[in-house]
This record gives C-alpha cells, structure tokens and sequence, in this order.
C-alpha cells in the first residue's frame, strides 16, 4: 500500500523513454536540463546517478583490435553465461570481480583459464592458470607475457579492465563539482556536493 501511494505522487513526474542530452548552469543558479525529446526544462537542484559501470575501458595492448575485430575478444560487460562459443582456452585480463565470477562459471565448463594479471608470477591451479600482464595477442592465438612466457592455444580473450568515468552529458565534468551551495532550503554540506 504504502509503495502504491509513491508510485501515484511520483508517476506523473517520471519521464521513461528520455535521456539526458546536455546540462548546463544558467547564470540564475538553476540547472537547463536539455532532453531527447527536444524539451529544455529547469531545475533548482541536480542530482547525477547514471553509474559507472557503463562506458567500458580497454587497454591499450597490441593484438587487442583486431582479436575484437575478428570476434575474439570482448569486455566482461558483454559477458552473460559461459558457452562452448569461446572455445576451450580463454584469456581473462584484470583482477576486478568480474574476472572471478566469469572465470568460476568457465571453469565448471573444462575451459582452462588464463589470468592475467599485473604484478603477478605464473601459477596453475587446475583449469585456472595465473599469469603476469600481457604484452601482446598474437593472431596465431599466442599471448605473450612481460616474463618472456607464452600461452599458446589461446581462442579468446575477456577483458575485465573496469569502467570508464563517463559525463556526456555535461560540457566539462567539474560543473557539479564547482557549482555553489543553493542558500534556500540550507542543506547540510556533508549532503551537499559529496563527490
């Protein structure tokens, strides 16, 4: 009962279907919030939640392209389930929790799994061996690593590099940033501003 009543006094402000195209400041202090539909409204306040964990970041490593070209290689944004389609030997690049979860379903599967990871000796724990950075992906499916040692058989690589900090939206990030405390309503300075 209670989330129905919400859901009644919020529903006709909730816009689906609409992006963000632009914000900007406008010399009042208030925020002109440029969306998909064309319309510009105003706001007094600007709250940003669109997350982080949707532009991907690649690394800069020789072999990567074109193994993406070909359809060898992807970011772990895109993984969903494990399939027999990556073939039986895939490379994970990252220490982040994506490379744990992919590589726990993978290896259930008979894959072997290749880790790299940077700072990191080599190290083979049944179907998962550990590797230090890889310095490039050859496309006979070798992986060389900075310790001179190479993975031969490798059918596809994952790369599990974390997320780019993405604004499109705004002209120059620092806007929220630099943007001065409204006076009215006072809102204590731990809430304001806080990132």
């Amino acid at each position: 009962a209670i989330i129905s009543s919400y859901l009644e006094v919020l529903s006709p402000h909730i816009q689906l279907n609409t992006s963000v195209e632009s914000v900007e400041r406008s010399t009042d202090g208030r925020w002109k919030v440029k969306l998909s539909s064309n319309e510009v409204e105003e706001f007094d306040f600007l709250i940003v939640c669109n997350g982080h964990y949707r532009v991907p970041r690649y690394p800069e490593l020789p072999g990567l392209e074109s193994w993406m070209a070909t359809k060898h290689a992807m970011h772990s944004a895109w993984y969903r389930r494990p399939t027999h389609e990556y073939g039986d030997k895939v490379i994970i690049i990252g220490a982040g929790p994506s490379w744990l979860d992919i590589s726990s379903e993978m290896a259930e599967y008979g894959v072997i799994i290749i880790h790299s990871i940077r700072g990191h000796g080599s190290q083979d724990l049944g179907n998962i061996k550990r590797r230090g950075s890889v310095i490039q992906l050859k496309d006979n499916g070798e992986v060389l690593f900075e310790d001179g040692t190479v993975e031969e058989g490798v059918s596809f690589c994952i790369v599990a590099t974390g997320y780019e900090t993405a604004f499109p939206f705004l002209p120059d990030p620092d806007i929220i940033r630099n943007a001065l405390p409204p006076s009215i309503p006072p809102i204590a300075e731990a809430l304001y501003n806080s990132t």
